[in-house]
């Protein structure tokens, strides 16, 4: 029984066995992860595991560029996002691996290895140039190991030695490792561009003068797809693609400059003709004729109009004529100097009905205007001669307020020449009571008006005869301030005619205690209906004093009515 169950878990350890390493071989022939990815190192270390179980050096630097191709692969795949510096680690790494191999394979087979691997170098160069957010430094170090990959194999022109290595760059003795024999056959790489390091600025220029804004742009924003010769000159190769539409078709330069594209100015010395560049810019309907009469080329705006020998306004300023406006001339209302205000002399129209020209307001009197409007120079100065219409009533032009008295006008109104200036013989309603006519405020005296308004010129002229009242109390009818002392009114105020002119009997001495007759020391806050001895007494020492006398505590008077000791 023992001996059959070791033989199942023996099975079943073969077959997990067999499984892993099933999984692990696919794992690195498929590789799905990227550098960066949190399974990377996993894929990467089964990549090695699979290069070490390899024997032979062909075989071996083979499959060792083939992982150089993969991770320049991943490098492309990952340009511009997180993962772009780890991706161009691998390719380093990667390279650092295939170099040594190809140098210990067999001299027979090191020139196609070698050609590849100048193709892959090559490659890499293309993909450093594309670097979004590597830093300058370490993209610079992955320029320079790619470049003593290509001198190593035989890519650099003769004579040229390599820079010696800084940072992470490939090893120099690694690249002489790969040096060729002194017999070696030239190993020949497709032309391509040598690349500026990346964000470069330019140098010495003299094939183009670099100023203003030019000199703060990269070299590869001009030269593109690493080329130099052929590069253009004009403005529009680089800033065609921001042209408005319908620009000005001549050379950028006779308004840009390089020190800032905007504002743009133009010498327009010997240029007349203004629309030959601005009819785009010319309004609906606009004067047909030069710019240059109204417009200056230092301002285009205000402009102005020498008016001198035209006449006939209508013929450039017919659009902006209001609805229903007067036919005639402009000039006879309007200034060429001032548009508004707008005069016009009436005397070469006397004797026209105001209203050819002039619409009347609503519910206006139907008499002509010159009844009344004779100043034309100012139309609400009106006058009108109420004489000829006497004995009409008023009401027949001039409309009442609400609530007005139903009576004719001419009762009060008899100054036709200011209507607020009224007045009204009282004497002829007799014994009517005021409040048929005027509305009393509210919470009026409830008594009859005469009681105390006996002057009719002037209603404010009051007056009132309290004797009438006998002892009634004055708050009958008025109302005391808040806080107010809670006496009678007549204890104070026994002038009737002066309310203010009030006189109190204080028993208590308003000197006391060096009071000198400021009330607020014995009634805080000026509240008269109550008072307090504490503001100058103090407290304690009252206690002490009156400790055999129950309930003296706000019952001075009781003892002290005159401010003495009893």
């Amino acid at each position: 029984m023992l001996k059959r169950s070791l033989t199942y878990l023996l099975l079943a350890v073969i077959v997990l066995t067999l499984a892993a390493g099933g999984a692990a071989s696919s794992l690195a022939f498929i590789a799905p992860f990227r550098p960066g990815d949190a399974l990377f190192p996993v894929q990467a270390g089964v990549e090695q595991l699979r290069l070490a179980l390899i024997g032979d050096p062909v075989e071996l630097a083979g499959r060792l560029l083939d992982l150089v191709e993969r991770r320049l692969d991943d490098l492309e795949a990952g340009l511009g996002t997180p993962g772009e510096a780890a991706a161009l680690e691998a390719v380093d790494e990667a390279f650092q691996q295939a170099v040594p191999a190809i140098s210990a394979a067999p001299a027979s087979a090191r020139g196609p290895l070698k050609l590849r691997l100048a193709g892959l170098a090559a490659r890499w160069q293309a993909l450093l140039q594309r670097l979004g957010i590597t830093p300058a430094d370490r993209a610079a170090r992955a320029v320079e190991s790619a470049r003593l990959i290509l001198a190593a194999t035989g890519g650099l022109p003769s004579g040229e030695t390599p820079a010696g290595q800084t940072g992470g760059a490939l090893p120099v003795s690694a690249a002489r490792g790969m040096a060729a024999p002194p017999t070696r056959t030239p190993i020949f790489i497709a032309p391509h561009g040598v690349p500026f390091p990346p964000n470069a600025t330019p140098g010495a220029h003299s094939t183009f003068a670099l100023v203003g804004q030019h000199t703060l742009i990269a070299c590869g924003s001009c030269h593109s797809q690493d080329l130099y010769r052929g590069t253009p000159r004009e403005c529009e190769a680089c800033h065609a693609r921001v042209r408005p539409a319908d620009h000005y078709p001549g050379a950028c330069e006779l308004c840009h400059g390089t020190s800032a594209w905007t504002p743009a100015t133009f010498n327009h010395a010997g240029f007349t003709d203004c629309a030959a560049c601005h009819t785009k810019a010319r309004p609906a309907q606009h004067y047909p004729g030069q710019c240059s009469d109204c417009h200056s080329t230092s301002a285009w705006t205000p402009a102005t109009f020498n008016h001198a020998g035209f006449t006939d306004c209508q013929a450039c300023h017919r659009d902006v004529r209001p609805a229903q406006h007067y036919d005639g001339q402009c000039g006879l209302c309007h200034s060429t100097s001032a548009w508004t205000p707008a005069t016009f002399n009436h005397g070469v129209v006397a004797g026209v009905d105001c209203a050819q020209c002039h619409q009347p307001p609503a519910n206006h009197w139907p008499a002509p205007c010159t009844r009344c409007h004779a100043d034309t120079g100012n139309w609400r100065n009106a006058s009108f001669d109420h004489s000829i219409v006497a004995g009409a009533d008023c009401a027949t032009c001039h409309q009442p307020p609400a609530n007005h008295w139903p009576a004719p006008c001419t009762r009060c109104h008899a100054d036709t020449g200011n209507w607020r200036n009224a007045s009204f013989d009282h004497s002829v309603i007799g014994g009517a009571d005021c409040a048929t006519c005027h509305q009393p405020p509210a919470n009026h005296y409830a008594g009859a008006c005469r009681n105390c308004h006996g002057d009719t010129g002037n209603w404010r002229n009051a007056s009132f005869d309290h004797s009438a009242i006998g002892g009634a109390d004055c708050s009958t009818c008025h109302q005391p301030p808040a806080n107010h002392f809670p006496g009678a009114c007549r204890d104070c105020h026994s002038d009737t005619g002066n309310w203010r002119n009030a006189t109190f009997n204080h028993s208590f001495p308003i000197n006391h205690h060096g009071a000198n007759g400021n009330c607020a020391t014995c009634h805080p806050g000026n509240n008269y209906a109550s008072w307090t001895c504490a503001a100058c007494h103090d407290q304690g020492k009252m206690d002490e004093k009156h400790k055999e006398i129950n309930g003296y505590t706000g019952n001075c008077l009781a003892c002290h009515a005159d401010g003495r000791k009893p």
